[in-house]
């Protein structure tokens, strides 16, 4: 009797177990749906772009212009190529993935796919590109007004050494 409870209970264990992994799947798969269908993996490569742009617009602000010193050119070549093949969508992917799978509910995420597969979901993607390119101006033009007092705060802390 005590063996055959036992064997019932590994069963029942077994397949609850199953279960939730077959569920875990299934979550995953839709945030992985959700995040192509925003157009995440077409959105981080021209986010990555925009940064680029942004981050040479900065250094030239400041003086630091890369084409001019080749040391300086390889150097910011080689540190932009680090941070475009780390923060890269194909090495992101599982992360984002991980991320939307924890945050959302399974019909959450469903909510959401078919958002994104509406007209005013659809409408929200094609206009992301010139979102994200405003509010990147927006910023740059923020961090331009910093500039001098970043700068400023820099020449300070030097001197005090």
């Amino acid at each position: 009797m005590q063996k055959r409870i036992s064997t019932m209970i590994v069963i029942v264990v077994f397949i609850c177990g199953s279960n939730v992994f077959a569920d875990e799947n299934n979550k995953r798969k839709m945030a992985e749906d959700l995040l192509l269908q925003m157009g995440m993996n077409k959105n981080s490569e021209m986010m990555m772009s925009q940064i680029a742009k942004m981050q040479e617009n900065t250094f030239a602000s400041m003086g630091i212009e890369k084409d001019k010193d080749t040391k300086r050119k390889e150097f910011m070549d080689k540190m932009w190529k680090l941070i475009t093949t780390e923060l890269s969508w194909e090495r992101m992917k599982e992360d984002f993935i991980k991320i939307y799978a924890d945050v959302f509910t399974e019909g959450e995420l469903n909510d959401l796919i078919n958002f994104y597969k509406s007209p005013a979901g659809v409408k929200y993607i094609e206009k992301m590109p010139e979102l994200m390119k405003k509010s990147f101006e927006i910023s740059q033009a923020r961090t331009q007004k910093l500039l001098p007092e970043l700068k400023k705060l820099i020449e300070e802390s030097v001197e005090k050494k």
